[in-house]
This record gives C-alpha cells, structure tokens and sequence, in this order.
C-alpha cells in the first residue's frame, strides 16, 4: 500500500477551552508542519465554540509569534466563529489580526471541501 503525496484540504478545528494559553501556539506547530510539507497541505485553522479564546489578543507564550508568521508564510488561512465569538461576550477587534470572523455556515461549507478535519 502506498501513500499517497497529493496536496490536501486539511481543516484544524478547536473547539475546548484551554488548559493553558499555549494551546495556540500548538495548534500552530501542527499547521505549519502541515503547510510547510513535503507535501505542502492547504491549511485551515478555525476556533469554535469555546474554542475561540484561543485566538484572543496578548494571551500567547513565548515563541508564537513565530509560529503565526510561519504560518502566514505558508498560507495557513485563520478564522473565528461568529456565533461563538458573540455567544461569550467577544468582539472581533479582541482576536489577532490573522483571524477572519466569519459565520457558521461559511465554517461548514469550508469543513465540508476538507479532504482531512482535525479537532485538535
């Protein structure tokens, strides 16, 4: 059997709170691992649920930063849930600039066309 080295559709999905505020910087790690290839996947990271404090402002370790340019630089695409951003009280102008608010719906359609879903 082999396997095979086609470019993937791979979407990241975090849904819990976190343990630690270094969760990022580990979903991060995967996705740039990911993107970065061999192959080179297609990267989605999209926080849900209570999952999207993991993309609040100020809360990073050392380290994640560069996690998130790497990322950047390897096309990982980022987004925030709406309906969970506004069901705990968050506005958009609360999350790093890298994360698009979008809907839920957008959200599904996006998981939908993934050739690969991690919940992370």
């Amino acid at each position: 059997m082999s396997v095979s080295t086609a470019r993937k559709k791979i979407v990241l999905t975090v849904q819990s709170v976190p343990r630690d505020w270094g969760a990022l910087r580990e979903v991060l790690h995967t996705a740039v691992g990911l993107a970065a290839g061999p192959p080179r996947h297609h990267v989605v990271v999209i926080l849900l649920g209570d999952g999207v404090v993991h993309g609040l402002r100020g809360h990073d370790l050392p380290g994640t930063g560069n996690y998130m340019k790497a990322a950047r630089a390897h096309g990982v695409e980022f987004f925030i849930e709406q309906q969970g951003m506004l069901l705990r009280g968050f506005s958009e102008d609360q999350f790093r600039e890298e994360f698009k608010v979008v809907s839920r719906d957008l959200l599904l359609w996006k998981l939908g066309m993934a050739d690969i879903h991690l919940r992370i």
